[in-house]
């Protein structure tokens, strides 16, 4: 069953946090509409779309709505600097990013809207501008403010990027598939004793 499959037919309490709890049909309502404003018709079929967030639940909403919209996940950290952003960007290359308030957006060359949730709290969806004639091919025409843009070439059945701390050299991205990530998740569960009402 994939992710988005168990999450429709998850029933209670999905997140409890900042003294608010998220049933799941809340989450999903969330997400959805967070999916509709990710699935863009100038993005390639499946965008790399980044998160940049703390652990707010609107970080929940935003991984389960890039899910929803079928697109590749790239968890990446909050406070980056605008070089840390544009080395990301030059290797990766994604096509928008989902910033929570506690996230630092994008450098120059991006435009945002807003999105707002139902507990008054917003995401802020960021799009490459510079460069939206070329997003969906390999390879678009250059512009004034730097070279050619290159899109990641994922291999197939990539579903998250992660992108490593670059502790012996320089940052990498490591390629995940969902299946991957919850079998892992399924056993820590078990080792730990985990059952279907404990929450972490």
């Amino acid at each position: 069953m994939s992710l988005a499959a168990r999450i429709e037919a998850a029933r209670g309490a999905a997140l409890l946090a900042e003294g608010k709890t998220w049933e799941y049909a809340d989450l999903l309502v969330a997400a959805r509409r967070v999916a509709d404003h990710v699935r863009d018709p100038l993005s390639p079929e499946r965008p790399i779309v980044a998160i940049a967030s703390d652990l707010v639940p609107e970080a929940v909403i935003a991984l389960h709505g890039v899910v929803r919209a079928g697109a590749v996940l790239s968890p990446i950290p909050p406070a980056w600097r605008p070089d840390e952003w544009d080395r990301y960007v030059d290797f990766v290359s994604p096509d928008a990013a989902l910033v929570t308030s506690a996230g630092t957006p994008p450098p120059a060359g991006w435009g945002s809207r807003r999105i707002a949730l139902s507990d008054g709290t917003a995401l802020a969806l960021w799009h490459r501008t510079r460069d939206r004639d070329a997003v969906g091919s390999r390879q678009g025409p250059p512009d004034a403010d730097g070279p050619t843009r290159r899109r990641a070439v994922l291999p197939a059945g990539t579903d998250v990027l992660l992108w490593t701390s670059g502790t012996v050299g320089r940052p990498k991205v490591v390629c995940h598939a969902w299946d991957a990530l919850l079998a892992n998740a399924e056993a820590a569960n078990r080792r730990l004793g985990a059952a279907a009402h404990d929450r972490w």
